[in-house]
């Protein structure tokens, strides 16, 4: 059955026509947790289960789960029990999508990974390009 357009007013099987239809310019499509919504979901009730208090506040309701080093960093972690981590809505609320230098070490030392791989671009103290060693020139 069609409805009025919410712009325009003309019949439309949705909501909106084709010509207001709102861009939708998110690409979920390559974010593991949308494409494995049942794989999370189970992680997500087995760790709060593991673990039924806040990690940062000891509080025990409305728990959440949440990536020490953000999904949109590395996917390759989104269901790595190294990067997860309990937290209440609150405590995971306010800590953000970011992670600090501290917060990559412990994942990767957990990981075991020889510590934080700088990302493209990066600047390391000195001001100079972070190089890893791999790729640093001898010194002659």
């Amino acid at each position: 059955m069609a409805k009025p357009c919410l712009v325009c007013g003309q019949p439309s099987a949705a909501t909106r026509c084709a010509e207001h239809r709102l861009a939708d310019d998110r690409d979920r499509s390559d974010n593991p947790l949308r494409r494995h919504r049942s794989r999370w979901k189970r992680l997500s009730t087995r760790l709060r289960r593991q673990s039924p208090q806040c990690e940062a506040c000891g509080a025990d309701d409305d728990l959440t789960i949440d990536h020490i080093i953000p999904v949109s960093e590395d996917r390759a972690l989104a269901f790595s029990l190294a990067n997860l981590r309990v937290l209440c809505r609150s405590c995971n609320s306010s800590r953000g999508n970011r992670a600090t230098a501290a917060d990559r070490a412990e994942v990767h030392a957990r990981l075991g990974r020889p510590g934080d791989t700088p990302r493209i671009g990066a600047t390391a103290p000195s001001g100079q390009a972070a190089i890893c060693d791999t790729h640093r020139p001898e010194s002659t």
